[in-house]
């Protein structure tokens, strides 16, 4: 996997560069190994090339950015058909980025559980209480999980704090029940 990694570090930094942004993540294999965006908009801030993480991914890095790379994506039938052969439990993350109405849930979720998935994540901070039960209700009516989290990533991710989100998000302890009874599935 780590070759991989390195491709993505490798292109990105051409990418970037391409902008006016000389930049080299040198030849440490750990920084090549352990590649993530995250650290790589760090290390153009840490030159002075951007004011701020924001800046990175909103402006440089983000679709339609003079840095984008495009990169492949797997299908959902890929993804699930992968998460379920290392047995782990696939759920769809940030349903509310779907371009989903609140009426095409349900039928589009009902295709992905006949596919193996294994949850939707009905709890998140982005989502009003409404579209979390509703999200719920669909879950139970599919017979998969209903999972969520606060999408903490450190303090520099919107204000979400760690376990609570915007301050009003509570995940049931019953989602991981939920989670551990599709495991097997």
């Amino acid at each position: 996997m780590g070759a991989i990694i390195s491709v993505a570090a490798f292109t990105i930094t051409i990418a970037v560069a391409s902008t006016g942004r000389p930049f080299s993540l040198g030849r440490d294999p750990a920084k090549l190994e352990l590649f993530s965006l995250l650290l790589f908009v760090d290390a153009l801030v840490e030159k002075g090339y951007i004011s701020s993480r924001d800046e990175g991914f909103s402006d440089l890095l983000n679709d339609g950015g003079p840095a984008y790379v495009e990169r492949r994506r797997l299908t959902a039938a890929e993804a699930i058909h992968l998460a379920r052969a290392s047995r782990a439990v696939p759920v769809i993350a940030h349903p509310v980025t779907m371009g989903l109405t609140r009426e095409t849930y349900a039928e589009a979720f009902h295709q992905l559980t006949d596919l193996g998935l294994g949850g939707i994540e009905a709890h998140h901070p982005m989502h009003d209480v409404g579209l979390r039960a509703h999200l719920t209700e669909i879950a139970a009516a599919l017979g998969i999980a209903a999972t969520g989290g606060s999408d903490y990533h450190g303090a520099t991710k919107r204000a979400y704090r760690v376990g609570v989100g915007n301050g009003d998000l509570r995940v049931p302890e019953s989602a991981v029940e939920q989670l551990h009874a599709q495991r097997d599935r």
